[in-house]
């Protein structure tokens, strides 16, 4: 899996990327184009860490507990 370098990027910058990012997925029209960026860009271990990301939000807005949610979604409690 990719790794951020150990020199972080400064504030502007990483504001300007994170901007850019969030434009191209408003940008995704259909799910083919979603799937067609989610195949060409992420491995599939992103694919599956963005998953249970996602998952786990979703069930803490639900009201599950956080020792459920590890359990159910086999994560730790730090994600």
């Amino acid at each position: 899996m990719s790794r951020l370098p150990k020199e972080p990027l400064p504030r502007t910058i990483k504001e300007k990327i994170l901007a850019d990012f969030g434009l191209f997925l408003e940008s995704l029209e259909s799910s083919f184009e979603q799937q067609l960026f989610l195949e060409i860009f992420l491995s599939p271990q992103e694919k599956e860490i963005l998953a249970k990301r996602l998952q786990i939000a979703i069930l803490l807005l639900a009201g599950k507990d956080y020792r459920k949610i590890e359990k159910e979604i086999n994560t730790s409690s730090n994600t």
